[in-house]
């Protein structure tokens, strides 16, 4: 395939583009993940909090917006 697109055939130069671009994608992909991993490997762990529920005390959680006046 290499050598037709050398020998100028469009549909040959259109395929090693495509697999080209897929390749490329999926490299740059993988890198990004290895890049990803490293940090999260290296991360500090003694500021993680403890995994719980929010409301395992009874109590709903604290509400962002104030709740409104049904009676208005």
């Amino acid at each position: 395939m290499v050598q037709a697109a050398y020998g100028g055939f469009v549909l040959a130069i259109s395929l090693l583009v495509l697999f080209g671009s897929v390749l490329a994608f999926f490299v740059v992909g993988f890198l990004f993940f290895l890049v990803l991993w490293i940090m999260a490997a290296v991360r500090p762990r003694d500021d993680v909090a403890e995994p719980g529920s929010p409301f395992a005390d009874g109590q709903l959680p604290p509400q962002i917006l104030p709740p409104t006046d049904p009676s208005i």
